[in-house]
């Protein structure tokens, strides 16, 4: 896949713009092209400036998925695969796993546990870390489909609570 200007990618778990392509020489290395990632829904988890070499691209980042995948992941006849973990510590260190991975479609499902969670056991608040990541697989996903649809990050936001 070629990448230009403008582009919406994913790298890791953020979604990022590509804002520029410019030559680069580090140490001795000789120079190459690199793309300059922007975040492009900046939070306080993530801000600033990347620096992708166009060569490794394919390697660093990856399309942000259309409108159509977009839908496709929210699908709720799915299984669900993923259960809730009672050992707080397996808990947080499976979440971090699957927000890491970037795997969208395991980041929906790691929301809806979540929430079906707080559902069932109502007289019970998730922890604070939990919360954390909770918010983390929602904003993601929140700006995914922001950059897919070309709509604002807080409409998306409403049309991903909604399709939850």
């Amino acid at each position: 896949m070629s990448y230009t200007i403008e582009d919406y990618v994913l790298k890791g778990a953020d979604v990022y713009r590509i804002v520029a392509v410019e030559e680069r020489s580090l140490g001795s290395l000789p120079a190459e092209d690199y793309f300059v990632l922007d975040v492009a829904f900046p939070s306080k988890h993530k801000q600033g400036m990347s620096y992708i070499p166009v060569s490794k691209a394919e390697l660093s980042i990856r399309p942000v998925p259309s409108e159509t995948e977009i839908n496709a992941l929210f699908d709720a006849n799915e299984p669900a695969e993923l259960e809730w973990v009672d050992n707080r510590n397996k808990r947080i260190n499976e979440a971090r796993g699957i927000i890491s991975s970037g795997d969208l479609r395991q980041i929906v499902r790691l929301v809806r546990i979540y929430r079906k969670r707080e559902e069932e056991v109502p007289d019970k608040e998730l922890s604070t870390k939990d919360r954390e990541m909770e918010g983390r697989c929602f904003d993601l996903l929140s700006h995914v489909m922001a950059a897919s649809c070309d709509i604002s990050a807080e409409r998306a936001a409403q049309l991903v609570d909604q399709m939850l």
